[in-house]
């Protein structure tokens, strides 16, 4: 059906991008990753195309051409917080945990009740270690009390504190 309404209206973009999540969806990733991409040229519909070829890079493991498209979409709206957190997905997947930290922190300024940002933010500080535990604990706590009925994060937590202790024995043993 898609494809015979592009055969009819060749120019909207938003016959490519629906088309493009049937692709995603049934596992066609090369496929949507194209329509995402005739879907940007219609700026009605570019950040949300920009933001899903994004992450379909990302299940493809190319996080740079992940990073690249969700920095696009967040160009497009800085005010969604689901592309500041998406753009820190791939930058923490790539190992960018400082940058992953700001992206977190960019979509945590938009949506403050929203528990998967501080955890995605915590797991940031628990990977830069040291100083950044103890943030990365508040950021944990933060995510618990907005959603205290996700089991993964206590999980990480309970990660982080095993950290802490960890780091304040090999301190007091090197005194």
């Amino acid at each position: 059906d898609y494809t015979m309404a592009l055969k009819l209206d060749p120019s909207n973009g938003n016959n490519y991008f629906n088309r493009a999540l049937v692709f995603y969806e049934t596992g066609a990733v090369e496929r949507a990753i194209a329509d995402y991409t005739l879907a940007a040229e219609d700026e009605r519909y570019s950040f949300r195309a920009y933001y899903n070829r994004g992450n379909c890079y990302r299940k493809m493991g190319c996080i740079d051409d992940s990073i690249a498209d969700l920095k696009r979409a967040v160009d497009l709206d800085p005010t969604n917080p689901a592309g500041h957190n998406n753009l820190g997905l791939s930058m923490f997947e790539g190992g960018q945990f400082s940058q992953a930290q700001d992206a977190f922190s960019s979509a945590i300024s938009s949506a403050r009740n929203n528990g998967t940002y501080y955890n995605n933010r915590g797991l940031c500080y628990y990977h830069m270690g040291g100083k950044h535990l103890q943030a990365g604990l508040k950021d944990f706590e933060a995510a618990i009390k907005l959603s205290p009925g996700e089991a993964s994060f206590y999980f990480n937590r309970g990660n982080l504190r095993l950290g802490l202790a960890l780091s304040i024995a090999a301190g007091a043993g090197a005194g």
